[in-house]
């Protein structure tokens, strides 16, 4: 390596270290885009944010967390829980992405906020509508509407916080749905005044109030209890930073563990790196920096934190990120890059490649992360494919944990249009799992 390379690497290694401990770099610290929302509501004075409601007790003693296992497809089934992007109109009984054979709960993503409610996407009615024909063809299926953006205005006041919880009700009156799903990226992140250390516990509250209020509602409509779940962070960070855990598991029934973005090219990463990486590898980043910084470290943390195993359900993503190597001669891991590769853009689906892979791009098994990863010219893919997927979903059954979640199935290769086969990292997970 010559001394210019050298230089350079250290240089990214500074970079790094800066980043995890100020967290300036969204994919080290595990952020997914989100769609932005507008707030309309009260202004969020700061000093609101200072007030230290205590939890209410009545739920932690008069409710229990449904198992998982006791909510899945079938009995003795193990669950997998895919999301499914809400993103065009569809002339059949449901979205052709959405496989209601391989999954046990589909999560419907793309409704916003607005004014601290719900607020609705553009083709999330007719999503909707077709939860009935989803269960017409698969009666164990549970539906839930996921809820995404900045839930800014939603903790700034208890009222805000009774009327988001409040807005859901329509949705579960008007359609066939069994919960919601939360997916705020991320309570108290990035720190700064946008973001003040109160929402974390605020966000505690948020989820009281969301399941008081569809517990009261089940009560009600006197049928079984909706679910409440929430997409969470990966990476010790914003663990740390955003969550109080043991409060989260009072009032959640699963959490949905985003084991995906924990790398990806940024000003304080501007080298290759692994999206989903089963185990760190050997390097001096992988032992400092990145130790935990991998699917296996994620999930036990975060029941050592104080979320029972069967709550957490471990994410397999089916897309992958790409790169743009400074030199192409240099295309292991942590290589250096200098942005993410144009043509194909940061996010590439399975079937996209699946298709690199048949046209001239060099396959890498990484016997350390437990992953693949491939290349050519200057540009360098992290992604899954069916052999890694199925070691993770092995090891996420095996060790316990409460079921495996997939984003999403509207980035497999759900047409098959690479090799004949629909849906192949679903389908993988669905094998092992099985044999399992």
């Amino acid at each position: 390596m010559s001394s210019c390379t050298t230089g350079l690497l250290w240089l990214a290694v500074l970079f790094v270290y800066y980043g995890a401990t100020h967290g300036s770099d969204k994919f080290l610290l595990n952020e997914r885009l989100t769609s932005s929302s507008s707030h309309k509501l009260d202004t969020g004075k700061i000093g609101l944010y200072k007030e230290n409601i205590p939890l209410d007790k009545k739920i932690e003693l008069h409710r229990e967390n449904i198992p998982l296992d006791k909510i899945g497809e079938s009995e003795g089934s193990f669950p997998v829980v895919c999301y499914l992007s809400m993103g065009n109109e569809f002339p059949g009984p449901f979205p052709p992405e959405a496989n209601v054979t391989l999954c046990s709960h589909i999560i419907l993503l793309g409704t916003g906020i607005q004014n601290a409610e719900v607020a609705p996407s553009q083709h999330s009615q007719i999503y909707c509508k077709s939860v009935a024909a989803m269960k017409k063809l698969n009666p164990n299926l549970k539906v839930l509407l996921s809820n995404g953006g900045d839930f800014g205005s939603v903790l700034i006041s208890a009222e805000n916080r009774t009327r988001f919880a409040n807005s859901m009700i329509p949705y579960l009156t008007n359609y066939p749905l069994d919960g919601f799903d939360l997916d705020w990226e991320f309570p108290a992140w990035p720190i700064g005044k946008e973001h003040p250390a109160q929402q974390q516990h605020n966000y505690s509250l948020l989820l009281q109030t969301v399941r008081e209020t569809l517990d009261n509602y089940s009560a009600k409509m006197n049928r079984s209890k909706f679910l409440l779940t929430a997409a969470v962070a990966s990476t010790t960070p914003l663990i740390n930073n955003c969550y109080e855990i043991p409060e989260l598991a009072k009032y959640l029934d699963f959490i949905n563990l985003m084991t995906y973005d924990i790398h990806g090219f940024g000003l304080t990463t501007p080298f290759t790196g692994f999206n989903s990486p089963m185990h760190s590898g050997k390097s001096f980043l992988d032992r400092t920096i990145f130790l935990n910084y991998n699917l296996v470290s994620a999930a036990e943390e975060w029941v050592k934190r104080g979320m029972s195993k069967k709550q957490v359900v471990v994410g397999i993503p089916a897309y992958g990120h790409t790169f743009e190597l400074l030199d192409k001669n240099l295309h292991g891991v942590y290589s250096l890059a200098v942005g993410i590769n144009k043509t194909l853009g940061d996010e590439i689906s399975y079937d996209i490649i699946c298709g690199l892979l048949k046209n001239g791009y060099t396959e890498v098994w990484d016997e350390d992360g437990e992953v693949p990863y491939a290349y050519a010219d200057k540009s360098w893919i992290s992604y899954d494919n069916e052999k890694s997927v199925a070691i993770k979903a092995k090891w996420i059954k095996s060790n316990g944990y409460g079921g495996v979640m997939t984003y999403s199935l509207s980035v497999d290769d759900f047409m098959g249009n690479c090799n004949g086969i629909k849906w192949p990292i679903h389908l993988a997970i669905h094998n092992a799992l099985k044999e399992t």
